[in-house]
């Protein structure tokens, strides 16, 4: 799976992009986003040599983001996520302040660099609108938070798909919304205890849906005069 990225995207990419490398801007911008598990039993916990199933609760990122855009269509986007998820055990009563991660009882911090490729289609009414569909894979960096047990880091890779509105901004920059799906390669991924404790394990799947707002507050031509 990791020679995805490398053996059909980069063709593609060149492919595409061909006519139009005489014309090319950059964007940096900033992304936060909030969104739940799908389904919502994606992760379990051994304590004790007892199992728990957990439910996911709310989801939220936020990031510094770059994108490269050769011509109006075709582009690769790139940068650092910070994210956060929690969840809640499945055999305790859930309250309202789960659901949107409040008073949940574990945590998740995700340390992302995702890398799409992406492409831009026409508004069919308003020139300063279009629609954009992204694709790729992201490096995360995974660390469990807010329990008394310690658990090894874990590296993980996702697969990313996205579907964004976004608009062109004269004097304000550039702003994009949408919402993505993100899938971690491999099924399930387990944390191990930190001293080796034998039964104490934690496991994760991702499978999540965001909504995502993006603001491009940096966009500047590059194309040749």
């Amino acid at each position: 799976m990791k020679y995805i990225f490398t053996l059909f995207y980069l063709p593609l990419f060149l492919f595409m992009s061909k006519p139009v490398f005489a014309q090319s801007s950059i964007s940096l911008g900033a992304k936060a986003g909030l969104g739940i598990s799908i389904p919502s039993l994606a992760a379990k916990q051994s304590t004790n040599s007892i199992n728990y199933d957990l439910k996911g609760n709310a989801f939220y990122s936020a990031g510094f983001l770059g994108q490269y855009t050769l011509g109006d269509r075709l582009g690769i986007e790139t940068g650092t996520v910070i994210s956060y998820q929690q969840y809640s055990r499945m055999d305790l009563r859930n309250s309202l302040g789960s659901l949107f991660s409040i008073d949940s009882s574990i945590g998740i911090i995700d340390r992302q660099v995702p890398i799409q490729i992406f492409y831009n289609f026409n508004h069919p009414t308003n020139p300063y609108k279009y629609f954009k569909v992204t694709s790729g894979l992201s490096i995360d960096w995974l660390e469990v938070a807010f329990l008394n047990q310690s658990y090894k880091n874990l590296f993980i890779s996702k697969y990313l798909a996205e579907i964004r509105i976004g608009s062109e901004g004269k004097r304000f920059g550039k702003i994009e919304y949408g919402l993505q799906y993100q899938h971690s390669l491999g099924g399930f991924h387990q944390f191990t205890a930190a001293g080796n404790k034998t039964g104490d394990a934690m496991s994760i799947k991702y499978s999540l849906i965001s909504f995502n707002f993006y603001y491009f507050f940096f966009n500047r031509d590059l194309s040749d005069n």
